[in-house]
């Protein structure tokens, strides 16, 4: 349990409480996953509400009040809030929005307050503490793993599903839950599109290859991008793999506690325009218990990148209907500057 974060939760409130409901906060504040329920936290309490399905098993792990959800879910927890003598509740600004207009709804004709809570559960996974930066550590290592094994296992007729099914099965083996978001395999003129989506297309001579994979492991993710070639690569993949590597140290060098987000997205995107090209998409993203999350490295983003922020770095080219390349690493911002975890050498490969 993040006893710290709880304490700045709890600091700021008097007759209020926040109610949260999405599991990953849920996971963050209390350190456990795959149990559906709710957090409350007032003043003075921290209470878990849950079914019986989960009920033997938070009480198993959790040191706070649990308790099994009897009749309605909002029946039970508005009995605990009148008790407390709470008048208004939070709610997190990514609950759905039809979830959040029923509880507001139901919490009125409580004589409650029912409102969208600013971003201090974002402000507090945006920092990740030293056990946080072991588990994505771990995650990224075997990343790392699962590449290398990849690798020999390219060859002429495969397809991009086999490769992607590959992943996915090695995830489970090396000690992941799964992966942390649904994995990238593309061949050829596909690695043009910078999400596209790994099928039956069979693996020719002399083809790019474009591999985006993460892992999930004790709940945290990683992500990683690699563009190889499969053969020969002609002068024009040479070419804008080297401006796609140049321009990701570029950015990679402007990370460190203090920069400007939007400045590293700005540069990148400037460095490509005067090579001629257009970024698409931004430079980066947060990663933590979810894939992307705060902060995102983009140049509306107004905010400073602080000591242990875990990001991406992953600046692309993708030209229509040719290939495309990207470079993606995963980094967190010490103290003078960033720790690269993802380490697979970036000079191009070629299977």
């Amino acid at each position: 349990m993040k006893t710290n974060s709880i304490n700045k939760i709890q600091s700021g409130l008097s007759n209020d409480a926040y109610l949260f409901t999405r599991k990953t906060n849920i996971h963050y504040l209390l350190g456990i996953s795959n149990l559906e329920g709710s957090l409350l936290i007032t003043k003075n309490d921290i209470i878990y509400f849950t079914d019986f399905r989960y009920f033997e098993e938070a009480c198993n792990k959790l040191t706070i009040e649990v308790v099994d959800f009897v009749g309605k879910k909002l029946e039970c927890i508005n009995k605990h809030v009148k008790k407390l003598g709470i008048n208004k509740i939070y709610f997190e600004k990514d609950l759905p929005y039809i979830q959040a207009i029923s509880n507001q709804k139901f919490f009125k004709t409580k004589s409650i307050s029912y409102e969208m809570a600013g971003s201090l559960i974002e402000e507090l996974r945006i920092i990740k503490t030293e056990s946080e930066i072991d588990l994505i550590r771990s995650s990224a290592l075997i990343n790392d793993e699962i590449f290398n094994r990849l690798l020999k296992e390219i060859k002429i007729g495969v397809t991009e599903i086999e490769l992607k099914i590959f992943l996915e099965n090695q995830i489970r083996k090396l000690g992941g839950e799964g992966s942390s978001f649904d994995l990238i395999v593309l061949f050829g003129k596909k690695t043009s599109m910078p999400h596209g989506v790994s099928g039956d297309f069979y693996l020719t001579a002399n083809t790019p290859i474009l591999i985006d994979i993460g892992v999930n492991y004790k709940g945290y993710a990683s992500d990683m991008t690699r563009t190889i070639f499969f053969g020969s690569p002609d002068e024009d993949f040479i070419e804008i793999y080297e401006i796609v590597k140049d321009v990701q140290r570029k950015a990679l060098n402007m990370v460190k506690p203090g920069a400007r987000i939007k400045d590293i997205d700005q540069k990148v995107k400037d460095v490509l325009a005067l090579k001629g090209y257009i970024l698409g998409h931004s430079t980066g993203h947060g990663v933590g218990l979810e894939i992307h999350e705060a902060p995102f490295i983009n140049v509306n983003n107004d905010g400073i990148l602080e000591e242990n922020m875990v990001i991406t770095i992953e600046p692309g080219i993708y030209l229509f209907n040719k290939f495309g390349v990207r470079i993606e690493d995963l980094v967190v911002v010490t103290k003078n500057g960033y720790e690269i975890l993802s380490n697979i050498d970036k000079e191009l490969i070629i299977v």
